[in-house]
């Protein structure tokens, strides 16, 4: 209990806390100039002032003489210009599959069987309809030949009728002019049979003309029905295609690029997927091109007509080609547009896919040089050190080493650089020796 009320222990508790009160605050105060001082020492030593200039684009005149590589660039073998589908033409499962990837076909070659039974069944029932409605139409047509002869009858009768009126009437003129000689009822008599006469020949008439409508009537019912079976006959026909459609031939001489069909395999029209329909693919050796990716800085050198050497590992020799098509449209990505080259004549070797490498030939007129303009980045030449090096001042205002491939070409002291250099950024020219990597740099004179 004395503890509790010990002041001078108390006392000596007290210092400790005093100095870490003003300790931390110290410490803290020296990280941060530590952190300052290592952090922007080296842009207390003294700068180093070059003179710079900065990368433009520009253009330089070239030479070339007839067959001479102006550029190579990489590509790959495509089919010339497309692969050609085999496409199905009926919805299916397939049944039996007659070739294999990389399988050599002729125009008309049999490649894949589609089931049929169902065809052939639908076919058996049409052909069936068929007879029925040509039946129908006998039946018809026998109807005209009936009412024809009906006609003709009631003509008959009606002619008969015509001549029995005519005697009846003789007859009773004859009784009306004798008046007093006959007795009175005999002429009315005969009369009589006249008008009833004249009325059965009239009735003749009103059959007749029954007759002809019920004739035009049937006419018509031997139309629809003729109507119903060349309906019929081109339902048969549709059949008769879709069942020579499940025997899928090749439409060209070539060879199975891709086979898609598989045995089991339902081939479907109207879907989504194209390879729902499509059998395979085939391409032509003797059409083959090559696909190239051409650098834009190289573009202006190619044009169509252009001859050309294709290098592949499949082929020893050279293969001769002839740019025929350059793509719409660049890629952005690569910085390159495609060249399609055709190769001459093709070669069996070849397949799709295969790397080639392309070498565009000059076409300048023989034992004359031909002179061009090529675009690009260029630099001062002082600017390269070593051949292979230059250095650059970055946004942060430091020395940067860059590696640069130089193209050759040069117009008034700016030298063309393939790589290592963008347009616009300043290139040191003749960099000290003393010079290092991320060092601080003013710069003097700027070449615009």
């Amino acid at each position: 209990m004395s503890n509790l009320f010990n002041t001078e222990s108390t006392e000596n508790t007290r210092p400790p806390r005093r100095i870490l009160i003003w300790l931390l605050p110290l410490i803290l105060v020296l990280s941060m100039a530590a952190i300052l001082f290592f952090s922007g020492w080296k842009s207390l030593l003294p700068q180093i002032e070059v003179d710079v200039a900065r990368a433009r684009i520009g253009e330089a005149a070239v030479s070339a003489k007839e067959g001479e590589t102006l550029f190579q660039a990489a590509g790959w073998v495509q089919a010339d210009p497309y692969t050609i589908s085999v496409t199905s033409l009926i919805s299916g499962v397939v049944e039996k599959i007659h070739v294999i990837d990389g399988e050599k076909v002729t125009k008309g070659q049999l490649l894949v069987e589609i089931i049929d039974d169902d065809i052939k069944l639908q076919l058996a029932k049409e052909k069936a309809r068929l007879t029925e409605l040509e039946l129908d139409k006998k039946e018809k047509e026998l109807v005209i030949v009936t009412k024809n002869a009906e006609l003709e009858k009631v003509n008959r009768m009606e002619e008969t009728g015509e001549a029995v009126a005519k005697k009846i009437k003789h007859k009773a003129d004859t009784y009306r002019k004798a008046k007093d000689a006959l007795p009175e009822f005999e002429t009315e008599q005969a009369e009589l049979e006249y008008r009833e006469q004249i009325k059965r020949v009239a009735e003749y008439s009103s059959q007749k003309k029954i007759l002809r409508s019920e004739i035009e009537l049937a006419k018509l019912a031997v139309e629809a029905a003729a109507a119903k079976i060349a309906t019929q006959k081109t339902v048969i026909e549709k059949v008769e295609l879709d069942l020579s459609r499940t025997k899928i031939h090749s439409p060209a001489d070539g060879i199975i690029n891709e086979l898609f069909a598989r045995e089991g395999r339902k081939q479907m029209l109207g879907s989504d997927n194209e390879k729902s329909t499509t059998v395979a693919t085939i391409f032509s050796t003797k059409k083959i091109q090559v696909h190239v990716d051409v650098p834009l800085i190289d573009i202006p050198k190619v044009k169509i007509g252009q001859k050309t050497f294709i290098h592949t590992e499949a082929v020893k020799e050279p293969l001769e080609g002839v740019v025929y098509a350059l793509h719409g449209k660049a890629d952005y990505q690569k910085n390159t547009l495609s060249v399609h080259v055709s190769i001459i004549g093709g070669h069996p070797d070849l397949r799709p896919d295969m790397i080639a490498q392309v070498m565009f030939l000059s076409d300048a007129p023989a034992k004359e040089v031909a002179e061009s303009k090529v675009s690009g980045v260029f630099i001062k030449k002082e600017a390269v050190v070593n051949g292979t090096e230059a250095w650059i001042v970055n946004a942060d205002q430091k020395a940067e080493k860059r590696s640069v491939s130089t193209g050759g070409n040069e117009n008034d002291g700016w030298i063309q650089v393939k790589s290592g250099i963008n347009a616009g950024e300043k290139v040191i020219l003749s960099p000290p020796a003393s010079l290092k990597e991320g060092l601080t740099v003013k710069a003097g004179k700027i070449y615009e």
